[in-house]
């Protein structure tokens, strides 16, 4: 059989994130082929974990330890529970080695195949929230933790973005004294109240109105409604 090429219409290009889970898709039917996004404006960008490639977008980043894989994959292969993934997290965290630690992050550019059976957008990006939970949990200084979960932020792959979120969500839980930098550096990320929801709109929400207080949370818990409101009429489609 030839390889698949399928090609859509969408109002943006396609997150690196979603090429990789379409891939990966292909491959568990043995087939390979390409995605191709038709949209106006500009084109699609990659990063942080992904970059322009011959065969499309490549990892950006070297795989991390074996161990660190294995630990993203345990934690992505549970129903998913807020409690129990980040309790999950912080215990295999805790006995990773120096380099597993240094690596968690990584491992969200390095998706496995996903267990037979399992929607493979939905493994995908919940291997992405792992690998982010585990770097949050990591034996490593909270400031460290704290960039690296940053750095996700910085590119246009919105999966990752959103899985960096809750990351930071987590971190900001175990670290109190982080709270305020975490919220300054994703308050920039509140959308306008005529503009567009972002993508990531809903992970931002959570992460807000778990870590602010005051009048800060209100904006967040704002922004919830709001994504809520936006997602369930598309859902019930």
């Amino acid at each position: 059989e030839g390889a698949i090429r399928m090609r859509v219409r969408a109002d943006r290009p396609a997150a690196p994130s979603a090429r990789v889970a379409f891939e990966l898709a292909l491959s568990s039917r043995c087939r390979e082929g390409s995605l191709v996004v038709e949209h106006d404006g500009a084109g699609a960008r990659v990063g942080p974990l992904r970059r322009a490639g011959a065969s499309g977008a490549e990892p950006a980043l070297p795989p991390p330890p074996s161990g660190a894989l294995e630990r993203a994959r345990e934690v992505a292969s549970l129903p998913f529970d807020w409690r129990a993934w980040t309790a999950r997290a912080a215990t295999l965290a805790a006995g990773a080695t120096e380099e597993e630690a240094a690596s968690f992050e990584r491992a969200a550019a390095h998706p496995p195949a996903p267990p037979a059976g399992l929607d493979v957008v939905r493994w995908v990006h919940g291997f992405q929230i792992a690998a982010a939970l585990l770097c949050a949990s990591a034996p490593s200084p909270a400031a460290e933790r704290l960039e690296r979960l940053l750095a996700l932020l910085t590119g246009p792959d919105d999966w990752a973005a959103a899985a960096a979120l809750l990351g930071l969500r987590a971190l900001g839980r175990s670290a109190p004294e982080l709270r305020a930098a975490i919220l300054d550096a994703v308050r920039p990320l509140l959308p306008a109240v005529d503009a567009p929801l972002p993508p990531l709109a809903l992970a931002l929400a959570v992460l807000g109105g778990d870590l602010a207080e005051g009048g800060e949370r209100r904006d967040f818990l704002r922004l919830r409604m709001r994504a809520r409101a936006e997602v369930s009429p598309r859902e019930n489609s």
